[in-house]
């Protein structure tokens, strides 16, 4: 018998308790798992450099790479808390079960509601890379509801980005542009890029589908796209799944308009004091063609994963009513977006698809100008013989009408009889493919188009005439690329390398046709079919049409240090255009554009700072789509000069900037200085230069952070000067245009008015003294076209489960030239109704007839864009958040006319108060936003 078996039951007891006791617990120490995972930013998608993956308790940790991916080793067992932390960004704890591969979405801490700060890089700090000057808007629930273009989403939160629209009307966009003039010719808004789909549309975009905004400011960071980055990029990414948002969500609002302010005109006494014709009535003109609209929106979204399938799918239904009588636009869109796996770690797709159709009801704007030249004593109809013609609508003689050998006017019968619609259908669609050869090499492939038609027809009833048009635009977008990364020591390096080809075709096909019956049954219905006219009643047709093709070869590179970094884009671009008459080809040119991060924290200075960083910029852009004309945006500086369209128009930008954090977190923000140098072979015999300078801040300070109170502000303030030099000096009288070198580019000109009035009106004074009035000699510098200081300041105040938000936004230092003053501010209602503005002067009874400083005017303003007061209903497991808010509900401004805002690019001229304007609105609106 062995000694094994002679010993007892007992002994064999205490034999297996000693190696259980010693034996087991020392090999699970050895025996350890690697968990993988990825983290990025939970809105966008994109990976997180240099975060702390963390167990908690211990001292076990590591930190992502170049993408974000992590590695740790962890002992052997069922679950461990990882604490997953990155500065700017909320604090995770995540429990990790068996497996062995997680994936991380991030949520940005909410700076101010909207506004999340964004600048340079570091290591491991508040900027993940030296990207130059970017500022990242990320909209959240209730984010100004009821906003008709996702261009409001920027308005005032952006320093050096004025986004400006005249007056109100629902079916106009705002106009965006990057730190004033950039360009003689074209290209000064800043490019739209969707979903990595360059030149794409804010115009259709829901807001309610964008998950964040980043706006490239300088030429360091939009040199990536070439020719097309020249005046600035805004990228947009719209929502997808990220494992934060929400599986179900609605969004409704009902919005509530009335007009804002109005021309000051003659009521009936002054009008008659002043020689107007009485025919026994009282008649308030502009209430006849204005409304008090209602309007609403509805957004349902629902996002999910599926067995490997992440995916996101909305749509959204707005009507919104413009003040003018039969304005306003119906808007349909869906969006579909989804990503999977095919091959496990290798193989990555995902796609956007994008549907969006607009009926659009322009009515009749220039109803707003006939609306203050109209008898306030006449009626809207007379109902005798000689009106019979016109539907009894009465009418004053002033615009010549062939068909019934008359002059006609009255802004009831221009809404009423007239009809201007359109229809737009827009489609769009994305495909990004990436293959990861191995955990250095990834393929990267991406294909996006665009199909875009609008059909807009005209019809009149008093002229019997018909006009259509039909717009038909398409794009298509393709770039492969090799992306390399890897580290080296502490130092990570990413490089992407590729070919990009952008094609955008156009073509286009106007009809009128007279003498048309029943034009005033042109509606949705029949809009698209063709025209059912025969040969004599076919006026005219033309047609023309022309696109661009841009072909690159492009390098970027990231290099990320403990204590530096650097972001550096070289492009290699050529470009055709053509038209239905002339075809080119340009000379390829190279862009480039690189910004070197410095972190200051080691320095003496800055110890006292969370965080700071210095950016030094620099970059190199072109434009080649010549113009006809200089647009610096107003009618005074139409120059049709140009001496080879063939030519690049080059520029250079060089920008310095500092990003900072302080005291706890509570301050944050940048300061940025730039200067740039446009230069243009094709304007003039001898070229051109512009010599664009300006400061730029962006500050944002956690004021309060008590519980349940607490506040934050943000301020945006900026400034800007453009010089224009080796010009030739160019003298217009027409347009009283005047251009020498060394001056600033958006000076405005005019005869200085004498006190003294010669028979009834205004004459230049002779500033000379030589006896003789001289264009050339007697004209002076009025002002600026472009404000000088540009502000926005933004509150949130939360207590409790309330929150109240506004938006104040101001401009300081320029001037508008009040057309509405011109034409009718005179002390004579013999033919039309006046404008007694607080300049009216009764001794005034003739028209001007050039232009004068007495109807330039400050435009100075101050304005409430925005307040909103929510309240966060609590649920089990849902949330639901309801709130008031108002649009545009205050302005102070010394300016007499509608719209104190600079004009830009307005449609027919760069007047300020044309005669086609729409005046501004306001706006209530309750909403509601519900999700789970």
């Amino acid at each position: 018998m062995s000694a094994i078996q002679l010993l007892s039951p007992t002994l064999k007891r205490l034999a297996l308790s000693f190696f259980l006791l010693f034996f087991v617990p020392n090999t699970s120490l050895f025996a350890q798992q690697i968990i993988k995972g990825i983290v990025t930013d939970a809105e966008t998608g994109d990976p997180l450099i240099g975060v702390s993956i963390l167990l908690k308790g211990t001292g076990t940790g590591t930190v992502s790479d170049v993408d974000g991916f992590f590695r740790l080793k962890v002992a052997d067992s069922t679950k461990h808390l990882l604490v997953i932390s990155y500065t700017g960004y909320q604090q995770q704890e995540i429990t990790i079960g068996p497996e062995k591969k997680i994936k991380i979405g991030l949520l940005q801490v909410p700076v101010q509601d909207s506004i999340t700060w964004c600048g340079g890089g570091g290591y491991i700090t508040l900027f993940p890379f030296a990207e130059g000057a970017i500022k990242k808007i990320k909209p959240k629930a209730a984010e100004t509801p009821g906003a008709g273009y996702a261009s409001q989403l920027l308005q005032g939160k952006v320093a050096g980005l004025i986004v400006s629209r005249k007056g109100g009307d629902p079916n106009e966009d705002y106009f965006l542009r990057l730190r004033g003039i950039s360009s003689f010719s074209m290209r000064n808004s800043p490019l739209i890029v969707v979903d990595g789909l360059p030149e794409a549309s804010l115009y259709t975009l829901d807001p309610n589908d964008i998950a964040s905004i980043k706006i490239l400011k300088d030429a360091a960071s939009s040199a990536k796209y070439g020719v097309l980055g020249n005046a600035g990029a805004v990228e947009i990414n719209t929502r997808k799944y990220n494992g934060n948002e929400p599986r179900f969500r609605y969004r409704t609002y009902v919005q509530r308009s009335w007009t804002g302010k109005k021309i000051p005109l003659a009521d009936k006494k002054r009008f008659l004091s002043a020689g107007g014709t009485d025919l026994g009535g009282e008649t308030d003109w502009i209430g006849e063609i204005t409304q008090s609209p209602i309007s609403q929106g509805h957004y349902l979204s629902t996002s999910d994963y599926y067995r490997g399938l992440e995916y996101h799918v909305s749509g959204g239904y707005r009507s919104a009513q413009g003040i003018l009588r039969k304005s306003g636009f119906e808007q349909y869109n869906g969006r579909v977006a989804f990503r999977f796996e095919p091959i496990k770690n290798k193989l990555q797709i995902s796609s956007h698809m994008s549907l969006v159709r607009r009926n659009i009801n322009h009515s009749f704007r220039q109803a707003f100008y006939n609306a203050s030249l109209m008898n306030p004593t006449a009626p809207v109809k007379i109902f005798e013989e000689e009106y019979e013609k016109y539907n009894y609508y009465y009418f004053q003689q002033r615009f010549y009408i062939p068909s019934t050998d008359t002059f006609y006017i009255s802004p009831v019968a221009n809404i009423e009889q007239n009809v201007s619609i359109g229809r737009l259908k827009e489609k769009s669609s994305r495909l990004k493919v990436a293959y990861n050869i191995n955990s250095s090499h990834k393929i990267h492939g991406f294909v996006g188009g665009r199909k875009r038609e609008y059909i807009s027809g005209h019809a009149s009833v008093p002229v019997e005439s018909w006009s259509k048009e039909n717009i038909d635009s398409r794009q298509l977008h393709y770039n492969i690329s090799h992306q390399y990364k890897t580290k080296i020591g502490r130092i990570f390096l990413k490089q992407e390398t590729g070919y990009a080809s952008h094609l955008v075709k156009e073509k286009s096909k106007f009809q009128f046709a007279r003498k048309i019956r029943g034009a005033s049954k042109l509606s949705f219905s029949n809009l698209e079919k063709p025209l059912d006219i025969d040969s004599s009643e076919l006026a005219f047709t033309l047609r023309s049409g022309g696109g661009h093709r841009i072909s690159s070869f492009f390098s970027n590179s990231q290099i990320n240090a403990k204590y530096w970094d650097l972001n550096a884009h070289i492009r290699y671009e050529g470009l055709s255009y053509w038209s239905y008459d002339e075809y080119t080809d340009r000379e390829h040119a190279l862009f480039y554009g690189f910004t070197f991060g410095l972190d200051l924290i080691p320095w003496p200075f800055f110890n006292n700072f969370n965080e700071a960083k210095l950016r030094l910029g620099y970059g190199k852009t072109g434009s080649v789509f010549a113009s006809n004309n200089i647009n610096i945006d107003r009618r005074p500086m139409n120059i049709s000069i140009y001496k080879d369209r063939n030519n690049w128009i080059g520029k250079k930008e060089l920008n310095i900037g500092i990003d900072f954090v302080l005291g706890n977190k509570k301050l944050y923000g940048s300061i940025d200085l730039y200067n740039n140098l446009v230069t243009d072979p094709t304007f003039t015999i001898m070229g051109a230069e512009l010599i664009n300078s300006g400061l730029e801040a962006d500050i944002n300070i956690k004021v309060i952070r008590n519980n349940p109170f607490s506040w934050t502000t943000g301020l945006q303030f900026s400034t800007n000067k453009t010089v224009m030099r080796d010009v030739e000096t160019f003298k217009n009288e027409l347009f009283f245009t005047w251009r020498e070198d060394g001056q600033e580019a958006d000076l405005m000109i005019a005869y200085v008015a004498k006190d003294e009035l010669e028979n009834g009106g205004y004459a230049p004074l002779d500033l000379n003294g030589d006896g003789v009035i001289e264009f050339e000699k007697d004209i002076k510098t009025i002002g600026h076209a472009f404000p000088k200081y540009i502000f926005g300041w933004q509150n949130q105040f939360d207590m409790g489960n309330f929150r109240l938000r506004f938006d104040l936004r101001s401009m300081i230092g320029h001037k508008l030239y009040n057309y509405y003053r011109h034409r009718n501010e005179i002390n004579d209602a013999s033919e039309n109704n006046i404008v007694v503005s607080k300049y009216f002067r009764e001794d005034i009874t003739r028209r001007a007839d050039t232009f004068f400083d007495r109807y330039f005017e400050k435009g100075d303003f101050l304005k409430l864009d925005y307040i909103n007061l929510g309240y966060d209903i609590p649920l089990k497991k849902a949330k639901l958040h309801i709130y008031l808010a108002a649009h545009n509900l205050l302005t102070w401004s010394g300016y007499t006319g509608s719209d104190p805002e600079p004009r830009f690019f307005d449609r027919n001229s760069n007047y300020s108060d044309e005669t086609d304007i729409y005046y501004r609105s306001k706006s209530f609106l309750l909403g509601a936003d519900f999700s789970f």
